[in-house]
C-alpha cells in the first residue's frame, strides 16, 4: 500500500537541492576536470545555502536554522573579523565546508520524516464513509 502525502513545495525544493548530483549532469567532466568539478560543487553548495535557509524558515524548522548558523555562517564571520593567526584562519576557512557536508547529509536523512501523510480510509480518520 502506497502512502500519500500532502504536497509541500518547500520540502520538494529541499529534496531537489540535497539530491543534486553534478556528475550525472556532466559525466565527462568528472574525468577530464576533477579539480574544477570539486570547485563547482563547493560553489553550488555555498550558493544553495540561502535557499536552504529560506526553505527551513518557511517550514518553521528553527532548530535546523540555528544549526546552520552555528556550523556554517558563524565560523566564516569569526574568521573574517576576529582571527589573526594564520593556521587558525586556514582551519576556519575550510572547516565550514566539511560541516556543510555533514549538515546536508543529516538534513537529507531526516527530511522524509517531515512530510504529513494523507489519512484516507484508515480507522479514526475524518474521511470514513457513512454506513447509512
Amino acid at each position: 500500500m502506497k502512502i500519500l502525502y500532502h504536497p509541500n513545495s518547500y520540502i520538494d525544493r529541499l529534496e531537489k537541492i540535497l539530491n543534486f548530483d553534478l556528475s550525472d549532469k556532466a559525466p565527462a567532466g568528472t574525468f577530464l576536470f576533477p579539480d574544477q568539478l570539486s570547485y563547482t560543487g563547493v560553489a553550488l553548495a555555498i550558493l544553495a545555502t540561502p535557499v536552504v535557509a529560506w526553505c527551513l524558515y518557511k517550514l518553521k524548522r528553527y532548530g535546523w536554522m540555528g544549526t546552520l548558523l552555528a556550523f556554517i555562517i558563524l565560523p566564516y564571520l569569526l574568521n573574517y573579523f576576529l582571527v589573526e593567526n594564520v593556521v587558525l584562519r586556514l582551519f576556519l576557512t575550510y572547516s565550514p565546508l566539511v560541516l556543510l557536508v555533514i549538515y546536508y547529509t543529516l538534513l537529507k536523512s531526516t527530511i522524509n520524516d517531515w512530510r504529513k501523510p494523507i489519512f484516507i480510509n484508515t480507522p479514526g480518520s475524518d474521511n470514513e464513509p457513512d454506513d447509512s
